[in-house]
């Protein structure tokens, strides 16, 4: 009986503590904001890589030109906003306006995290 009354107990313990886990509630993307200052960048525009794409770019021998997975244009002083990233590493470039010449850095994003940049005439700033 005394046997009986510990399974019996064991089996209410785990059924509760396996009821309560779910994975439903893990958030697996992640935003990005992208902040301008000055004038510098203002009228360019930004083109934003998986890591994948950036890497291929720069060890191939013959031209590649990946699709940018996001893009858009800058404005003056504007917070730009990108949301639904997947969890992973990414490349990001900034071309000012009536270049091909542009800044580059790679940057993570983190499930449920928001992933500050910010850009200026001094150069590309990972935020914390």
């Amino acid at each position: 009986m005394k046997t009986f009354k510990t399974i019996l107990l064991m089996m209410l313990f785990a059924s509760i503590t396996l009821s309560s886990c779910s994975d439903d509630d893990m958030d697996l993307t992640g935003d990005l904001i992208i902040t301008q200052y000055g004038e510098y960048y203002s009228g360019g525009t930004y083109e934003i890589y998986t890591e994948k794409a950036a890497l291929t770019e720069s060890s191939s021998s013959t031209e590649f030109y990946p699709k940018p997975l996001r893009e858009g244009e800058i404005y003056l002083n504007q917070e730009i906003s990108i949301t639904d990233l997947n969890h992973g590493t990414y490349y990001i470039e900034f071309f000012k306006k009536d270049s091909y010449n542009g800044e580059s850095m790679s940057f993570q994003i983190s499930g449920g995290k928001t992933t500050r940049i910010s850009i200026s005439s001094f150069g590309i700033k990972l935020e914390e």
